[in-house]
């Protein structure tokens, strides 16, 4: 869900005549901000655990 709204946000940037380091900044800023939220939801349940893992992020919560 949060790659859709990535994608979408980014397409629209594109599109709309915006430089692609704009496009780029605010999907690097997007990017991050999901990260941030898995690895926070990762320490209330272990399931979220393989998206922080799949999001690239360094630690892994364990319960």
């Amino acid at each position: 869900m949060v790659l859709l709204i990535t994608l979408t946000f980014v397409t629209t940037l594109v599109f709309a005549g915006e430089s692609l380091a704009i496009a780029t900044a605010a999907t690097a800023t997007l990017l991050d901000a999901a990260t941030r939220f898995w690895e926070r939801q990762a320490q209330n349940s272990p399931g979220d655990a393989v998206l922080c893992a799949y999001f690239g992020t360094q630690r892994i919560y364990r319960p």
